[in-house]
């Protein structure tokens, strides 16, 4: 997979975590938060943001328990991550911006954009919706019943190659060099803290669905619902109540592309994203 631009890396202190996000672009230039979804990182957004930042200043944030941010004592309730993201919007000084979220990313997002109307200029919420499967097939295979470690991130790759195999090769390598990080002991473990998927301690409590559909309700700002075609986690009914709710929303179906819909169809979804963003 080919970038053109290399993002700068930083961490900043804030809920006492230390938090890990990626920046693109100049300062100048418009904002654009980007928010990844469950058992993902910031690095998802790659190709996204590699293609948008010679038009705005973009940010994607490594969700607490994900990626390179710290693994959290305090758990992982919906408002934690709310409050995370939100200390990151006021720190980076950012007054009004745009925001996209994927899977639970886009959860984050809705809520933060119904209790923020005036900082959010537009949402693009990407493959999720109120009413949340809970079969496991909805799930990515790294969370189902993954392997506890690889020897190596090639292992990593296949692994995830065998789940998912309608998916671009070089997406997938893309996905498993960030997915993983190596330990003492040489093995690579997921980078996502484990509390996230264990049936024995709930530790992720997350807003009812009647409360997700009256903050969609009320958010006022231009908005984008999109969805995979092929996707079994945001049906199509449901993503049509969604675009009929949002008072001033449009919907896009992205084909050959499952729930992951950036990464499945990378060209298709940027020419949606970057129409919605630009007003074209």
């Amino acid at each position: 997979m080919r970038l053109q631009y290399v993002p700068r890396d930083h961490h900043v202190a804030l809920n006492s975590l230390h938090l890990h996000y990626l920046e693109w672009g100049e300062p100048s230039r418009p904002w654009l938060f980007l928010l990844h979804g469950f058992a993902s990182n910031a690095h998802t957004w790659d190709q996204q943001a590699d293609a948008l930042c010679e038009r705005f200043h973009v940010v994607a944030l490594d969700q607490r328990g994900h990626g390179d941010s710290d693994w959290a004592r305090d758990g992982y309730d919906q408002h934690r991550y709310i409050r995370d993201f939100a200390a990151l919007v006021d720190a980076l000084g950012a007054q009004r911006f745009a925001l996209v979220g994927h899977s639970m990313g886009g959860i984050h997002a809705i809520e933060y954009a119904a209790r923020n109307l005036a900082r959010v200029e537009r949402l693009a919420i990407v493959d999720i919706g109120p009413d949340m499967p809970k079969a496991p097939a909805a799930m990515p295979p790294e969370v189902r019943r993954p392997p506890e470690a690889f020897a190596s991130v090639e292992a990593v790759y296949q692994f995830m190659q065998a789940a998912d195999p309608a998916a671009p090769a070089d997406v997938l390598r893309h996905r498993a060099q960030h997915a993983v990080r190596q330990g003492p002991d040489s093995k690579w473990t997921w980078k996502y803290d484990r509390l996230l998927r264990s049936p024995k301690r709930p530790v992720r409590r997350i807003a009812s669905p009647l409360v997700v559909w009256n903050m969609l309700a009320a958010i006022t700002c231009p908005s984008l619902v999109v969805r995979g075609e092929r996707s079994s986690v945001l049906d199509r009914a449901q993503a049509e109540r969604m675009a009929a709710t949002l008072p001033s929303a449009s919907l896009v179906e992205i084909a050959n592309a499952g729930h992951r819909v950036m990464l499945d169809n990378h060209p298709a979804f940027l020419s949606a994203l970057e129409g919605f963003l630009t007003g074209a």
